[in-house]
């Protein structure tokens, strides 16, 4: 008998053990029968089973006979010359937020919001990747902003400069996440207005208002100093490239030419490609090549440790306005490797980390006409 056969026939046993009763005896009769009656529905089940099985194993099983195997899984070979890993989507987060940066806590993502809906002041969010969660944080004792200089220290957030349509005070802010709460820090040599780029070395923040303006600052003195290297590109002057550091060297790249009336409008401005790497230790740069993306600025770039990686961002060279697309470059070698599509449509003035494992990329602006966004997407590269 077929396992086909041996699941009817158990399922015509059990309708007829019970039929077979009169109307007065099919109560007792049903107490009576309650474990034989279990003892058929348990073959029953077991015989459903087990015609599954015979069904998976029909076909899945190869042409060898009596060999089994699981079923077929969907490659994720990545195409000719593209990075490997892949994309998932974060839950998303609270809305209606302005963000300038996020940092990487060591077991939370801190995104910082120099502004929202309400426009009063600064404030954030904690974002939880072991149990996609997310938590606001306290809001600042500093005025809402946009392109201010933030970086995590290991400890705090610390947060420097940024413009908007009144003059800002030369001092920052610190942010602890572990009290949630805020403290003053020393003012700046700089005039406070919007910045150009910003990075954190493990020892002090370097901040650049522009290619010949620069600072550092020391939190454990709570002092600044000036830097005197300028950024050695032809289009010095840049807005929103997109900057990291790498252990060694300040990576800048891409931005738009601030040369430019319309550089801070999205839909009228000059996006460049090219970028540069600072040295703090010997304060000088140096070039690094063009990689296969289209010019942008109002992307985001991290470092995973032994590359840097690319995504998002806005260009008028393009054929999308916001590009969702991204690439992996290694300083070493100057190399590039295009990343495989993201599970999120295009943006800019998005916000990024670094886990240790994965690249969380969240929030930003526009994509689609929608405003302010709060999804994300997280890359496992592999």
């Amino acid at each position: 008998m077929s396992l086909d056969e041996l699941a009817r026939a158990s399922a015509e046993a059990l309708r007829r053990s019970v039929e077979r009763a009169t109307p007065d005896e099919r109560p007792l009769a049903r107490a009576r029968r309650r474990r034989p009656a279990s003892a058929v529905a348990v073959a029953l089940l077991l015989a459903v089973a087990l015609a599954s099985a015979s069904l998976w194993v029909r076909a899945n099983a190869p042409e060898r006979p009596g060999q089994l195997v699981a079923p077929t899984v969907p490659s994720t070979t990545p195409a000719p010359g593209q990075r490997p890993g892949s994309w998932r989507r974060l839950q998303n987060g609270p809305s209606g937020l302005w963000v300038d940066q996020m940092v990487w806590t060591g077991t939370k993502a801190l995104v910082f919001a120099g502004a929202d809906h309400s426009q009063s002041k600064v404030n954030g969010a904690l974002y939880d990747p072991g149990r996609d969660r997310w938590q606001r944080i306290r809001r600042g004792p500093l005025d809402w902003r946009v392109d201010a200089a933030v970086a995590w220290t290991g400890q705090r957030l610390l947060v420097w400069g940024g413009g908007r349509d009144v003059p800002l005070e030369r001092a920052g802010g610190a942010y602890d996440p572990a009290t949630d709460a805020w403290t003053p820090i020393a003012a700046g040599p700089l005039q406070p207005g919007g910045v150009m780029a910003a990075a954190w070395t493990g020892r002090e923040l370097l901040v650049w208002r522009d290619a010949h303006r620069g600072a550092a600052y020391d939190p454990q003195r709570d002092s600044w100093r000036r830097l005197s290297a300028a950024f050695p590109l032809p289009q010095a002057d840049r807005y929103r490239p997109a900057v990291v550091w790498t252990g060694r060297e300040v990576i800048i790249w891409g931005g738009c030419d601030n040369r430019v009336p319309q550089c801070d409008d999205n839909f009228q401005s000059d996006e460049l490609r090219d970028g540069a790497a600072y040295d703090p230790a010997r304060e000088r740069w140096r070039r690094i090549p063009d990689g296969p993306l289209a010019p942008r600025s109002n992307h985001i770039m991290v470092w995973t440790g032994r590359e840097v990686l690319v995504w998002g961002g806005v260009s008028t060279d393009a054929g999308d306005l916001y590009l969702a697309d991204g690439a992996a470059l290694d300083p070493a070698t100057g190399e590039w490797q295009p990343l495989p599509s993201a599970p999120i449509p295009g943006r800019d003035r998005h916000v990024a980390v670094w886990t240790g494992q994965e690249l969380l990329v969240w929030g930003g602006c526009c994509a689609g006409g929608t405003g302010l966004l709060a999804d994300g997407a997280a890359f496992r590269p592999s």
